[in-house]
C-alpha cells in the first residue's frame, strides 16, 4: 500500500499531462436580422486544457475588443459595443480584435 500511495503523490505533483490553450469567439457566430434591426455581438476570451482527444476546463468570459467590418454597406458596427445595424440586404463579417469573427446576414 505505502507503494501505491507513492505512485499517486508522483503522479499528482507531474500534473495532468494536459497542453493549456488559449480560446476566443464571437456570439452569435451567425445570425440574420432585417434592414433596420441591429443585435450586439459579445467577443469572449479565456482558455481550456487539451489531453488526448479531449478537451477540458474550459472558461470563457466576455472580454472588451474592438469591432470592425469591411462590408459597411451591408451593416454598420459600434467599434466599442459591437452593436450591428442591418443597412442594406447582403452579408457581412464583423471581426473582433482578437481575430474571431461573426457573419450577419441582412434580409
Amino acid at each position: 500500500m505505502k507503494y501505491i500511495v507513492g505512485f499517486v503523490v508522483v503522479l499528482a505533483a507531474s500534473g495532468c499531462g494536459c497542453k493549456d490553450f488559449a480560446l476566443s469567439r464571437v456570439t452569435p457566430e451567425e445570425q440574420t436580422i432585417g434592414v433596420g434591426e441591429s443585435l450586439t455581438l459579445v467577443y469572449s476570451t479565456g482558455g481550456g486544457c487539451e489531453a488526448g482527444n479531449g478537451v477540458t476546463d474550459v472558461s470563457l468570459h466576455a472580454s472588451p475588443t474592438v469591432w470592425h467590418t469591411r462590408d459597411t454597406l451591408v451593416v454598420t458596427v459600434d467599434a466599442l459595443t459591437g452593436r450591428v445595424i442591418g443597412r442594406a440586404v447582403g452579408d457581412a463579417q464583423v471581426v473582433s480584435g482578437g481575430g474571431s469573427s461573426a457573419t450577419i446576414h441582412v434580409r
